[in-house]
Formats: structure tokens, C-alpha cells, sequence
């Protein structure tokens, strides 16, 4: 008998983008604001057809299914683990009680799939009763969670799933007992237990607590798998389960699902983009549903770099973005430490957000139908026998050679490890690359911008002269500021100057 496969994504009922480089979200720090496996969702842009249902989806997550899709991912978490122990087991009882366990765990998934219609439904029975009309009864409001939802249901409906079930009912549970095993100098002690802790730390907490004393809470502990001659000895204890546990899996193991594997990166996504909206919210930080263009540029009204909540907890300076159909393309000069990282951070966060169907941090923004986003990053150790210059150059060319009029290109001070000449001419090479192929493209650059096809953003400085106000602008050529960085560097900057002077 052959199961229908349990995965079917919630995220997308057409094929995704393909998967970007994992450096990608390392160079953008996004990897640090999510959690699991959540970035390999973000690594993977929706479809322009699925982008709106995404939308809708986060929405619908964030306002009331927050607690079951937490619930679905915890069971998820119990599923890996117990396929992990199944592949390192060479315990034929533990096996078979394995395989039970694995079959239950995946029903009750199902289940919980499954009630998401029907807690919509009850909702709705609830709001016809108390307001007197008739609501969408059995519906989420969601398209991908209603068609996930009535997926699972399907599928408790087949016969293959329903008599999985009532085999298991016969088995009366026992895959789940709890054993405990005390171990003394000479002695071993196997018991079974209903399910309550019943060891010596238990019964003294209890008591400490009934004196009104606190005791730490030490979390919980973790034992190492028992050996073979344990569960051989707990199936002597119980032979008649044992036996049970060892039909089932002789009749289901070969059916094991383990597409059901497939939706834990997806869970975490919903669940990490659901806690990182609110955190943003919480740091006062405008959220937008973005709007998307077949063509056009990229347009954000004061953009935000979230990843700045892991330093700080407001205080953010937000930046326009503003890439045109004319203009794709853009050198970033100025001064170290005025925020040109920082801008290309925000740039390319928020296209990997929207792009993933996600609200992305800014007053409103349009982006339009990208497949890819790459990113160039300054790396510090050394990568094979060539040296930090043959690393950059060969991770150059491939952005180069993949890049099209589909992909945003962050590069953050490329051939910065070779000497000025040859990286100028490096860099104007790599420029006019991108250029002729139509890519949105922010190249950050100490390099002075020679040519005058592509145009020039820089560090907006205060009044002063010398403030960083993290502003970024469209410029004449920006040199200014790391020239004056350079006589801060060796104490020729005016006001060094006057300290120097005043001492005298």
C-alpha cells in the first residue's frame, strides 16, 4: 500500500524562484533576525503569482493562527528528531517503536492541518450568532492555509490514513510510555511510568515548594539514547506491545513519509516573520505591504535597517531608495562609518522581504518582479591559494555571469584588496557589466567614480562638515569625505588642527 504524499507547501502553489547563494543573508545579517530554518524561504523568492497569496498568508498568521502554527511546528521538531534516532538505531525494537511513533505523530499533524477550517468555522458560527449574518463558514480567509487545510483533511479521509489510525488505537498508545532506568553501583532498576516524574529531585522541589521555598529551576534534562540491552529489556517487560509495535512497522515502515520534513522551514518562516514584524512594530518602525511592477525600478519612502534592532533598540535612521527604469545603477562613495553599508543593507532587505511576501520596513515601496538578489561582501579570511584578490575576483565574475536585468547586485567595496590603479579599472569593468545587462545594482566604492554614465550617491554630511547624519544622497562624486577621513587619520582635519594650535 502506497500512502499519497503528506507535503504539499503551504507557501506556494507554483514553483519559487531559484534558491540565492547562502551568503546572501550572512552578508545581509537577515540570517541573524530569523530563526530555524526561516532564510532558506527568504533565499527562495515567491512567484508573481503566489507573492499575493504570501501576503495575505503573514497577514492572516500574524491576527489569530499564530498558536496552531506554533503548535504544528513543535510537532514538526518531535518528527525530525524521532527520524534522526530511527537512522542511528541499530535496535530492532526500538525500530518498530519508533515507527509508531512517527505514524502518530504524522496524524496528529494532520489534525492539526485540518482544524484550522474548522476553528475558522466556529469563529464564523460565532460572529452569525452574535451579529445575525452569515460569514464565510470553514474559510480562513487565507487561500494557502484553506487549500493546506483542506489538503490534511483529504487526506484523513483516505483509507490508507484511517486504518493507520485504528491500528494504532489498538495499540493502546504504549509507544508513548515513559520509562525510567536507575543505575547504582551494582544494580540497574527499570521501570515504567504513567507519565508524571517521580525521581528524588521531583518529590524534594515539591516539598521545597509546599515551604515556601524557591528553588532554581535547573531545565530540562537531557539523557543520552539507551543502549540496545535497555529497550531489549523494556520489550521482556512488556512483550504483548512489544510484539504490536513490531506487526505495524513490518506492515507500514516502507511507507514512512518523510516529505512531511519539507514543511518545517516553511512554519519557521510564517512563525519568524510573524515575531519579526512585531518586533518592529514595538521599535516604532513603519511596516508597508509593498505594491510590485512587471518593470520599473525600486522606490522606498524612509526605508529602515532592521538589523540594526540587534545593536540598538530605536534611533534607526531611515533612507529613501529610488532606482528608476533609466537609472539601475548607482556608485556609493563617502566617508567609513557614514552609513553606507548600513544602505545597502536596507536596500537589499527590503527587496528579500517583499519578495518573500513579507511587510517590509518602510513607509511605503514598490519593487518590482525580481528572481535574484547577490550580494559581495568583504570576507576576512583567506580562501584557497590565491589569496583574498582571487577570492574576490572569482565570486565577482560569477555575480557577473548570472546576474541579468532580474537581480539586484549589492557590492560592498569589491577589489578593495588590491592596489588603486587595478582596482579602479577592476571596478569600472564590473560596473559597466552589470550596466549593459540592465541589473539594479549599489556598488560602494573608496574608488573615485571616473566615469560619467553611471551616476553617484553619497554620505550626506551636517552643516559642520564633518557630522555623519547617515543620510544617503544623489552626489556630484562624493570624494570629499574620505578625503576627510584621511586627515582625521593623521591629525590634519580643522579641528585637529585648532587642538594642535590652542596647545601651543
Amino acid at each position: 500500500m502506497h500512502r499519497k504524499l503528506i507535503y504539499q507547501s503551504i507557501l506556494n502553489t507554483t514553483e519559487p524562484r531559484r534558491l540565492l547563494p547562502a551568503e546572501v543573508t550572512l552578508d545581509l545579517r537577515l540570517d541573524t533576525m530569523l530563526s530555524g530554518r526561516a532564510s532558506e524561504v527568504v533565499r527562495r523568492p515567491a512567484s508573481p503569482q503566489d507573492l499575493p497569496l504570501r501576503q495575505e498568508l503573514i497577514g492572516h498568521c500574524s491576527d489569530g493562527y499564530l498558536s496552531e502554527l506554533l503548535a504544528a511546528q513543535a510537532l514538526l521538531g518531535r518528527i525530525e528528531r524521532l527520524y534522526q534516532r530511527l537512522d542511528t538505531t541499530e535496535c530492532e525494537d526500538e525500530m518498530n517503536a519508533l515507527s509508531v511513533c512517527i505514524f502518530k505523530a504524522e496524524l496528529e499533524f494532520l489534525r492539526l492541518g485540518a482544524e484550522l477550517n474548522r476553528a475558522s468555522a466556529a469563529n464564523n458560527a460565532a460572529d452569525v450568532a452574535y451579529n445575525g449574518t452569515v460569514g464565510q463558514t470553514g474559510h480562513t480567509g487565507s487561500v494557502l492555509l484553506d487549500r493546506f487545510s483542506a489538503h490534511c483533511a483529504e487526506l484523513l479521509g483516505f483509507s490508507e490514513y484511517t486504518d493507520i489510525a485504528n491500528e494504532l488505537k489498538k495499540l493502546d498508545h504504549g509507544a508513548d510510555a515513559v520509562y525510567r532506568c536507575d543505575v547504582t553501583a551494582n544494580t540497574a532498576y527499570i521501570s515504567r511510568s504513567s507519565g508524571e516524574q517521580t525521581d528524588i529531585f521531583s518529590r524534594l522541589r515539591t516539598l521545597a515548594s509546599g515551604l515556601g521555598i524557591e528553588v532554581d529551576s535547573v531545565g530540562e534534562r537531557s539523557y543520552p539514547p539507551l543502549g540496545e540491552g535497555f529497550i531489549s529489556t523494556f520489550a521482556l517487560l512488556d512483550r504483548e506491545r512489544y510484539a504490536g509495535f513490531k506487526r505495524f512497522a513490518e506492515r507500514h515502515r516502507e511507507e514512512l513519509d518523510r516529505s512531511i520534513l519539507e514543511y518545517i522551514p516553511e512554519l519557521d518562516f510564517l512563525i519568524s516573520i510573524s515575531s519579526l514584524m512585531s518586533r518592529v512594530r514595538s521599535a516604532g518602525i513603519p511596516l508597508c505591504i509593498p505594491s510590485f511592477s512587471e518593470s520599473g525600478g525600486i522606490s522606498a519612502d524612509s526605508a529602515y535597517d532592521i538589523t540594526l534592532l540587534e545593536k540598538q533598540d530605536g534611533g534607526i535612521i531611515p533612507n529613501d531608495i529610488e532606482f528608476t527604469e533609466r537609472e539601475r545603477i548607482f556608485y556609493l562613495t563617502g566617508a567609513n562609518g557614514g552609513g553606507k553599508t548600513t544602505y545597502l543593507r536596507t536596500v537589499g532587505n527590503l527587496v528579500l522581504l517583499a519578495l518573500s511576501g513579507a511587510p517590509v520596513p518602510s513607509r511605503s515601496a514598490t519593487v518590482p518582479m525580481l528572481g535574484a538578489v547577490y550580494t559581495h561582501f568583504p570576507r576576512d579570511e583567506r580562501f584557497g591559494g590565491g589569496g583574498r584578490f582571487s577570492d574576490e575576483e572569482a565570486r565577482a565574475d560569477e555575480i557577473a555571469k548570472n546576474a541579468d536585468a532580474e537581480s539586484l547586485v549589492l557590492l560592498n567595496e569589491t577589489y578593495s584588496t588590491t592596489g588603486e590603479d587595478k582596482a579602479k579599472r577592476c571596478t569600472a569593468s564590473l560596473a559597466h557589466t552589470l550596466l549593459e545587462r540592465g541589473c539594479y545594482c549599489i556598488y560602494v566604492t573608496h574608488q573615485k567614480p571616473e566615469d560619467t554614465e553611471i551616476p553617484v550617491l553619497g554620505v550626506v554630511l551636517a552643516e559642520d562638515g564633518e557630522s555623519r547624519t547617515y543620510k544617503i544622497r544623489r552626489t556630484d562624486g562624493g570624494g570629499s569625505s574620505h578625503a576627510l577621513d584621511i586627515l582625521k587619520k593623521y591629525r590634519l582635519d580643522r579641528n585637529s588642527l585648532a587642538e594642535r594650535f590652542v596647545k601651543k
